[in-house]
């Protein structure tokens, strides 16, 4: 009519797709590396001390899977570790390695 509509924006359930060539999903981050780790020391606030191979100390915490299904990690236990691109001494805990 008199071309209100050019100035709006999509909303509701098609929010998300404005803009968007690509869907990906939530938390996609090509630059994250998971490495192998041992676990070091247990912290509070569930926070936990891990050492990598390179025998770095990364502070890690517990995420997705390993924190819905209430993963115990223990001093001594080897997890898989994820770390984050923008500072490299913290991670999250992405599963458990069985030995």
């Amino acid at each position: 009519m008199d071309g209100g509509d050019e100035g709006s924006f999509a909303v509701g359930a098609f929010r998300a797709l404005r803009g968007r060539d690509v869907q990906r999903p939530l938390g996609f981050n090509a630059a994250v590396t998971a490495v192998e780790a041992t676990v070091v020391e247990l912290l509070p606030s569930a926070i936990v001390k891990v050492k990598l191979r390179n025998e770095a100390v990364v502070l890690a915490h517990a995420a997705g899977a390993a924190k819905t299904n209430f993963v115990r990690v223990r001093p001594g236990d080897k997890v898989r570790v994820e770390l984050s691109p923008h500072d490299p001494g913290r991670g999250r805990i992405v599963g458990l390695i069985k030995e």
